[in-house]
């Protein structure tokens, strides 16, 4: 299992390269890198995919002990779990922000959108129709190290800091918890560092900076 999880952090680290090649052992004339080989490490292409197949199988075939007035009961813990395991193994630098991304939907599990609790569209993404995840990372290395479901208007209403701050301010809040009063950069695109941000932020101990989204990935891909 743990060689798993390292496998899946691997892969993650190639963008645009799809997971059978990860496995490929021969460089082609046209390739630049030499290849991952990922299979030298001690997983083979068909258990890796077997192994993924059975990730998702996490709870039992009943509900006993899972709380079925939450919604999102069948996606949350990984969450829960994947945060206070980075709590617990990474410490961020000082250079730090939040972005979106999206866990892609892809009819598996379901005939239509409708059949997850909240379906987002987002054109501009690689897999644009999914749920929706608030990211926290780090600009250095690239660690996602915290991840929030964005459960819909109406449910984000009822999270914390939101009465307080507004919701936009609130995701940030929420996501830089551990980090606050720490003094550290946190650089997110405009949705994420208005005037009224920048200010809660700054009474909360962070330097908030406004990144232009497309400038940052294409210019500098380690903002």
């Amino acid at each position: 299992v743990v060689r798993f999880c390292c496998y899946m952090g691997a892969i993650a680290c190639a963008p645009g390269t799809p997971v059978p090649k990860m496995w490929k052992q021969l460089k082609a004339p046209k390739d630049i890198y030499e290849p991952a080989a990922m299979g030298k490490y001690g997983i083979g292409i068909n258990r890796f995919k077997l192994l993924k197949r059975l990730a998702g199988e996490m709870y039992p075939l009943n509900e006993v002990g899972i709380d079925s007035s939450n919604q999102w009961r069948y996606c949350d813990m990984p969450v829960v779990k994947y945060n206070k395991h980075m709590l617990e193994v990474f410490e961020p630098g000082w250079n730090t922000g939040p972005d979106e991304s999206m866990s892609a939907f892809t009819g598996q599990e379901g005939d239509k959108p409708e059949d997850i609790p909240h379906a987002m569209y987002v054109e501009r993404k690689p897999e644009p129709l999914g749920a929706e995840l608030e990211d926290c990372t780090d600009a250095q290395c690239g660690c996602i190290f915290g991840l929030e479901i964005n459960e819909g208007a109406t449910e984000m209403a009822k999270k914390e800091y939101v009465n307080e701050y507004g919701g936009t301010a609130a995701c940030s809040l929420r996501l830089s918890k551990h980090l606050h009063h720490s003094w550290r950069a946190w650089g997110g695109d405009s949705w994420f560092t208005g005037v009224h941000e920048v200010e809660v932020g700054l009474s909360f101990g962070l330097h908030y900076v406004e990144i232009p989204a497309v400038q940052s990935h294409q210019q500098n891909p380690s903002v």
